[in-house]
């Protein structure tokens, strides 16, 4: 809702400057979440395959050959070059958002 009373400005410097915050709290504060072990599924719904790279199939899910040479493996960016990208462009993304309550 639009209002007279509604300072635009205002409200684009907040978020930006949260935005910010939030990203670069995040980044940093990632790697104290504890890591989840995650328990098995009940047999019954685990079905032993050979066709499977973990050895097991979901017998309840449908059954989709997948090539696995044509996958994704996992990222061989290191962490460092992560936060080197995710700094910058979070403080970029808040500044813009932050120049919108200056700029008319």
């Amino acid at each position: 809702m639009h209002g007279q009373n509604c300072n635009q400005d205002l409200a684009n410097i907040f978020v930006g400057f949260w935005l910010i915050i939030a990203t670069l709290a995040s980044i940093g504060l990632y790697k104290r979440i504890p890591k989840k072990r995650l328990e098995p599924e009940p047999k019954k719904f685990l079905v032993d395959s050979h066709k499977s790279p973990v050895g097991l199939i979901i017998s309840l899910l449908p059954n989709y050959d997948i090539d696995t040479k044509e996958t994704a493996g996992p990222s061989s960016c290191p962490e460092s070059v992560v936060f080197a990208l995710a700094f910058p462009i979070a403080l970029i993304i808040g500044a813009m958002i932050m120049a919108l309550g200056f700029v008319e």
